[in-house]
């Protein structure tokens, strides 16, 4: 920034000047940050009164010159009101200079007739205030809803004919945009006349959107009124050390609000230590962004509340680094404006996804990569070259573009990603050499390279890693072929893999297979999947992958039906505990947990009045609740056999309670014995 500070100082010492200095930058990158909190100081220390205008959304002149009036009088006032009130006290002293320009302000805004006039709209307020020793700050030139001819022409009479030392805040880039959107398909078909390329419009768009502003920057006239009006132009990008200065100030306002209970004064001063902590993080998280102080503001606020959250619950310790890179580069994705609503929205479905992002470093830039995973690599690629693994949070992401925080969902994830990370690390330190050849080949000496990648095939083909492992390990290994480094028949291996993942299956538990996420494999794999490898490795690689997935739902089907063959012991066993397991979930409602029963049994338990009225009433019930919301053909198909044998023995001991004063009793159980009819009906329909 030293070089703004300089040209500034430069042009404030020469006594006479007609012409105004431009600060150029893009839009969020801290000009006018620099401004209120830097330069203005600097002007006022040189014995200039600073006067600062924003033109965002301006429709009149007259109007510019109201917010010249008002700036000149609120610095005056405030002035003043300093001077009388010193005794008061600062707190005081801030209400009463507050409510004094609000007042002006009011007073400035209202039309009083009784003077025969509109003041607001015909006096030329800025000839009101003395504008000598001034230094004028027009800040958003390119925001203005006037033509910028007309915008500059006015600044021109103060830089021209009053010698008024100016300051032009913009971004020249945006300056050209609103005369091109007037007109658009007249000015798009005499493009076309001048656009000579044997590529089409859309292979090489950037040419052809150079190619009008040329054309029709003309109706403009930007350029000429810049070289009239502009002597110098001074470049404004963020270096490491303002941004240094920038993030000091926004942490320590987080400490600034006087209305903090002294529960939310404890968490922001938690916060702003914890954010001093990771400043050299924020700061290389904002370097790798578009360098847009803005959006890094928006994010810290953002983060703040899941800060709060997760520290109340002591869910925020050895991940804090990399929740904290995902929330600001999220932050600084959606205000990109790079994507669209329907974009975005598709990732919040996204399930949970962990992710290390040390493979993806070396990826060509012509792959071509699924729509809705570009905002995801982007984010791999632009924010997580240090090793930080990430964790891709759906509830985070929520929050950030709708404003809405599920706590309890962001809890699950949180607790989830432990447990994910937690396993990582076992595995980096139970296989070494497999983290290597996943995360680290590059960074070995060949003997050790080609000894490990020996070593791990060996071991895969033995099925001794988790099938989580299969699908990411053989598109490593396809991936290196593929580059020549190692020479391996993929065709050959495949079949070796599928051997391996299949004792993989029966080596390890229910729980750890249970653990995988199907989605997260597959979200991972297209994340990996480059069109760079050969046709048919990217054909091996997805079988590999679709074997796997395969073998997981496999051994969950499996052990889902050995789940309801359980529960269905408790229909005879423990009644209560029964319902009480089928309410807890909503998965036993569409699972033909009925079949199971030993009907022996259960004729027995009817039979001796083990079962209660309520009891039978609820099973009919159940098995009502089942016909009309589930899809029995899916449910209890291949059951029909089961079914009828148990409604034939319901039925008979029907017939022995018919002529018995149970009355009551005879009509529940009949009603029970209609809900399996219904079903076995149903699915006669369907066949």
């Amino acid at each position: 920034m030293l070089k703004v500070k300089k040209a500034v100082l430069d042009y404030l010492e020469r006594e006479e000047t007609d012409y105004a200095i431009l600060i150029n930058g893009e839009w969020g990158s801290g000009k006018t940050y620099y401004w209120k909190n830097n330069l203005q100081t600097e002007i006022n220390d040189e014995g200039y009164e600073s006067i600062y205008v924003s033109l965002y959304g301006v429709t009149s002149l007259s109007e510019i010159g109201r917010k010249i009036f008002l700036s000149k009088m609120e610095d005056g006032l405030l002035s003043k009101l300093s001077g009388k009130l010193d005794d008061i006290g600062g707190e005081k002293i801030n209400k009463l200079k507050e409510k004094g320009f609000e007042l002006t302000k009011t007073l400035i805004n209202v039309s009083d007739n009784k003077f025969g006039t509109n003041f607001k709209e015909e006096a030329d307020l800025e000839n009101l205030v003395d504008l000598e020793k001034s230094v004028l700050g027009f800040d958003d030139l390119e925001r203005c809803n006037l033509p910028v001819e007309e915008i500059m022409g006015y600044i021109n009479n103060f830089v021209e004919h009053d010698m008024i030392k100016t300051i032009i805040i913009a971004n020249e880039n945006e300056i050209y945009n609103p005369s091109l959107k007037q007109n658009v398909s007249s000015k798009i078909d005499i493009a076309k006349y001048f656009f000579k390329s044997e590529k089409t419009i859309e292979e090489n768009i950037d040419e052809f959107d150079s190619k009008i502003k040329r054309i029709f920057s003309e109706y403009s006239h930007y350029k000429k009124i810049k070289e009239k009006l502009i002597g110098k132009t001074i470049e404004f990008s963020l270096t490491k050390e303002y941004c240094n200065e920038v993030i000091d100030n926004l942490i320590s306002k987080f400490l600034d609000s006087e209305k903090n209970s002294k529960v939310e004064e404890n968490i922001n001063k938690k916060y702003n230590s914890f954010l001093e902590s990771k400043k050299d993080i924020i700061i290389d998280t904002l370097y790798r962004s578009d360098k847009n102080i803005r959006s890094l503001k928006h994010g810290l606020a953002d983060f703040k509340k899941i800060y709060s959250y997760l520290y109340e619950n002591d869910l925020f310790d050895e991940i804090d680094d990399n929740l904290l890179i995902f929330t600001l580069a999220v932050s600084f994705e959606i205000r990109s404006g790079l994507y669209s609503k329907g974009e975005l929205e598709k990732l919040i479905e996204y399930d949970l996804l962990y992710y290390s992002p040390s493979g993806l470093i070396y990826e060509s830039d012509k792959n071509d990569y699924k729509e809705e995973l570009e905002f995801i690599r982007k984010i791999i690629n632009n924010y997580y070259q240090k090793g930080i693994d990430l964790y891709f949070s759906p509830m985070i992401f929520q929050y950030v573009m709708k404003g809405f925080l599920n706590k309890e969902e962001l809890k699950r994830e949180i607790k989830e990603i432990k447990e994910e990370r937690k396993e990582i690390m076992k595995r980096r330190e139970k296989n070494p050499k497999l983290e290597s050849i996943l995360n680290n080949w590059w960074n070995l000496d060949d003997s050790d390279f080609y000894s490990k990648i020996d070593d791990v095939i060996q071991n895969a083909e033995k099925g001794n890693y988790k099938l989580g492992v299969y699908p990411e390990l053989f598109y490593n290994i396809s991936k290196l072929a593929h580059y020549r480094v190692i020479s391996k028949n993929l065709d050959e291996l495949k079949e070796k893999f599928k051997d391996g993942i299949k004792v993989s299956r029966k080596k390890h538990s229910y729980d750890e297979i249970s653990s995988i996420s199907i989605n997260s494999i597959e979200t991972k794999f297209n994340l990996y999947k480059t069109n760079e490898l050969e046709s048919k490795y990217i054909e091996f690689c997805e079988e590999i992958k679709d074997f796997t997935l395969e073998q997981v739902e496999k051994i969950l089907k499996k052990q889902k039906n050995k789940d309801i063959k359980e529960v269905a012991k408790l229909i005879n066993s423990n009644p209560e505990e029964f319902f009480d397991c089928i309410t807890s979930s909503k998965e036993y409602l569409f699972k033909p947990i009925i079949v199971y029963i030993d009907i022996d049994k259960f004729i027995e338990n009817i039979k001796e009045n083990k079962f209660s009225n309520e009891y039978i009433t609820d099973l009919g019930n159940f098995l009502l609740h089942k016909y009309e919301n589930g899809d029995l053909n899916k449910q209890y198909h291949g059951y029909e056999e089961k079914l009828c044998l148990l409604k034939e023995r319901i039925d008979n001991y029907l017939d022995e309670l018919e002529n018995t004063d149970l009355k009551l009793r005879f009509y529940l159980v009949q009603r029970l014995s209609n809900s399996i009819d219904k079903i076995t009906k149903e699915l006669e329909n369907n066949k």
